[in-house]
């Protein structure tokens, strides 16, 4: 059996701050296609500690392998 398929093109790039992002996803499947046009982007600032996983979750990992000593060859 076929399997389903969508074809996702980015269009429209454009810088914003120092990346070009794509202004513009169509969504295609068959006959049938969906555009999404974004009139902004903005990229948020997000302080680093926003990533850190928090105490609790830290406790149930196991402890860090150390890295293997490497020789200059």
């Amino acid at each position: 059996t076929p399997q389903p398929y969508m074809d996702v093109i980015f269009r429209d790039r454009k810088p914003v701050e120092s990346i070009n992002l794509s202004h513009e996803v169509r969504l295609q499947q068959d006959s049938t296609s969906l555009t999404i046009t974004y009139d902004a982007i903005e990229l948020n600032k997000v302080p680093a500690a926003t990533f850190q996983l928090p105490a609790e979750v830290k406790s149930l990992l196991p402890p860090p392998v150390a890295e293997p000593d490497q020789e200059d060859e």
